[in-house]
């Protein structure tokens, strides 16, 4: 499933020796830094869901530490922030997924990254974006550019998958289809990703399977909200 020759390479060109100490010491980190309370999340899930013309505030399912994404270390090495999260929510047609990071001060930073279900943790989602973008271009009437992903899904994973740790996978792969919509268009790009260790990835887009898609629906086969699991707050 997982193509063996990627063309494009994100970060590493190969996978990194894992590093005990870093790992202990995220580990202590999560330990020390709980998930905030959901009431806490309520006013930024509130304007989230606005901007997005949800029909109610969208509510939590699923959170987990993801200080191991290189975006999320970076704030708390750089900027002290005191932790970093992912945020599954639903109740508003598509998951949104939302990266949220408990600043030095106290207050907390939520803004959404995806809309659909991924494994991709924020970083990689961020980097793996323009080349969807630019391959949704040669699909979307106009060459639009600047396609938004309104929807996603997971398509296969390999069995070697690494279980998440720090919000990561270490080894492993797993397919996503992106659902981008733009110019009074929508198509569904896929793209192979495969885990280097470090929240570094390989990403190879499987431009062959991808296609136009009607306007006005998502990514068929987008697993249930459930499939997340239920919210773990306090880890």
């Amino acid at each position: 499933m997982i193509a063996a020759a990627p063309l494009l390479a994100l970060g590493l060109a190969a996978a990194a020796p894992a590093d005990t100490a870093a790992d202990r010491a995220l580990t202590a980190r999560e330990a020390r830094f709980r998930f905030p309370a959901p009431a806490r999340l309520a006013p930024a899930l509130a304007a989230i869901g606005r901007a997005a013309r949800c029909p109610a505030p969208p509510r939590p399912i699923a959170a987990w530490p993801a200080a191991g994404d290189p975006g999320l270390l970076a704030a708390i090495l750089t900027q002290g922030a005191r932790g970093g999260w992912v945020v599954v929510a639903g109740g508003c047609g598509p998951l949104l997924q939302l990266r949220l990071i408990a600043r030095s001060d106290g207050g907390l930073d939520l803004a959404p990254f995806a809309r659909g279900a991924g494994l991709a943790w924020p970083s990689l989602v961020a980097e793996a974006l323009p080349m969807a973008r630019a391959a949704a271009a040669t699909l979307l009437p106009h060459g639009c550019p600047d396609a938004r992903r309104t929807d996603g899904h997971i398509v296969a994973i390999d069995p070697g998958l690494a279980p998440r740790r720090h919000g990561i996978r270490a080894t492993g792969g797993w397919r996503e289809a992106w659902r981008l919509e733009g110019c009074g268009g929508a198509a569904s790009i896929p793209l192979d990703f495969v885990a280097l260790g470090r929240g570094q990835a390989r990403v190879h887009l499987a431009y062959a399977d991808a296609r136009r898609l009607p306007l006005g629906g998502g990514a068929a086969g987008s697993p249930a909200a459930d499939a997340y699991g239920p919210v773990r707050y306090g880890r």
